[in-house]
C-alpha cells in the first residue's frame, strides 16, 4: 500500500494523508505503531504480538499454485487458521474466500450445510449452502484453526515473559536503604546516586547514628538464586519448543543441560507429522471440489520448513563411542 505523507507548517502537530485528510499526529502515531508494545506487563498486548507473530510463521506451511488474482494466498489462509474454516465461491463471475457463521439445516452428522455470510465491500449479505453455492475449506475436521493452539502456549509463554522481568528487576536492588527522616533519606539518594555516576562516596557517621542508636539501614531485598533464572528459561525453552512441535516444526527443548545425540534429536520427528497431515490433506480435498465445480486447476503442497523437514534426510553420522574414546584417553595418560 502506498502512504503519501506532509507536514504543513501554518499548521504544527498536523499533518496530511493522502488526499487531504487531516489526522491528528497523536492518532497517526497510535495507528503507526501497531504491534509496538510499551509496557513489557500488558498481558493483552503481548498475547496478541506472539499470536500475529506465529500466524505470519504458519502462513507459509502450505504453497497454492493455480489461485486466482482475488484469492490471496496470505488471505485465504489467514481465514482458515483463525477461523478454523472459510468457504470459496463466485461473486459476479469472480472467486473469493469468505467466512462467516454456520447454520441449519443440520446432517446427518450433525454438521452444518449452510453458512451466512455479509461483506460490505463485495455487497453480499446471502446464505450459501456447501457443495452447492459454495465449497467449505475446513483446517481440520473441528474447524477449530491454529489461533486456539497458538494462544494457549503464548499464555504460557507470557506469564514466563513477566517473571523474568520482574526478576531481572528485583536483581538490581539487592538492599533496600530505610530512614527515618528527610535528612536520612536525601543522604542515602545521594549515596546511590554517586554510585550510578561512578563516583566512591562516602556518609557521615551523624548521619548514620543518633544516640548511639542505626538511624539509616539497609535491609535485604533480592533473595533469588542462581538456579531461579535458568528454571524460569528452562520453562520458556520448553514451552516455545512444544508449541512449535504442535505445529509441526523440530525444535529440541534440551532439558538435560547436555548435548544431544541424533538419535534424541529424531525421536519426536513422528510425533510432528500428524496435525500438518490432517490440513494438508483437508486443503487438497477441499481444492479438488472447487476444480471441479469452478473449472479451476488449484493444487496445494506443503511450503517452507514443513516440506524441507519431510523430504529424505541425509545419512546419520555415527555418534562417537565415548566409552572407546575414554579408554583410548587412558592409555594414552598411561
Amino acid at each position: 500500500k502506498f502512504l503519501m505523507v506532509w507536514l504543513d507548517v501554518d499548521k504544527p502537530n498536523t499533518i496530511y494523508i493522502l488526499q487531504g485528510d487531516l489526522m491528528n499526529l497523536k492518532e497517526y502515531n497510535k495507528l503507526y505503531n501497531k504491534g509496538l508494545i510499551s509496557n513489557l506487563t500488558d498481558k493483552a498486548s503481548i498475547i496478541r504480538y506472539m499470536n500475529e507473530l506465529d500466524l505470519i510463521k504458519t502462513n507459509s506451511i502450505f504453497k497454492y499454485d493455480g489461485l486466482p488474482d482475488t484469492i490471496p494466498k496470505e488471505e485465504l489462509e489467514k481465514i482458515i487458521q483463525i477461523h478454523g474454516y472459510g468457504i470459496i465461491t463466485e461473486v459476479e463471475g469472480n472467486l473469493y474466500c469468505l467466512w462467516g457463521g454456520e447454520a441449519p439445516p443440520l446432517d446427518a452428522y450433525y454438521e452444518a450445510t449452510q453458512i451466512i455470510v455479509t461483506n460490505p465491500w463485495l455487497k453480499v449479505n446471502e446464505t450459501f449452502t456447501y457443495d452447492k453455492d459454495c465449497i467449505l475449506i475446513k483446517n481440520d475436521p473441528f474447524k477449530m484453526g491454529l489461533l486456539p493452539i497458538i494462544n494457549r502456549y503464548n499464555m504460557y509463554i507470557c506469564e514466563t515473559d513477566i517473571t523474568m522481568l520482574l526478576a531481572d528487576v528485583n536483581m538490581r536492588a539487592l538492599n533496600i536503604i530505610t530512614a527515618n527522616n528527610d535528612k536520612e533519606k536525601k543522604s542515602g539518594e545521594e549515596f546511590i546516586k554517586q554510585l550510578f555516576e561512578g563516583k566512591l562516596s562516602v556518609l557521615l557517621n551523624e548521619e548514620l547514628k543518633m544516640n548511639d542508636k542505626a538511624m539509616l539501614n539497609t535491609l535485604p531485598y533480592s533473595n533469588m538464586s542462581n538456579g531461579y533464572i535458568t528454571q524460569i528459561i528452562e520453562l520458556e525453552q520448553y514451552l516455545r519448543g512444544t508449541k512449535l512441535n504442535e505445529l509441526g516444526l523440530q525444535s529440541n527443548y534440551n532439558m538435560k543441560r547436555e548435548r544431544l545425540t541424533s538419535s534424541e534429536t529424531d525421536l519426536n520427528e513422528d510425533s510432528l507429522k500428524p496435525l500438518i497431515d490432517i490440513m494438508l490433506f483437508e486443503r487438497q480435498q477441499a481444492m479438488e471440489k472447487v476444480n471441479k465445480m469452478y473449472g479451476t486447476n488449484i493444487k496445494v503442497d506443503l511450503d517452507s520448513s514443513w516440506k524441507e523437514q519431510r523430504e529424505e534426510p541425509e545419512e546419520p553420522k555415527e555418534e562417537p563411542k565415548e566409552q572407546e574414546e575414554e579408554i583410548k584417553d587412558d592409555e594414552l595418560t598411561e
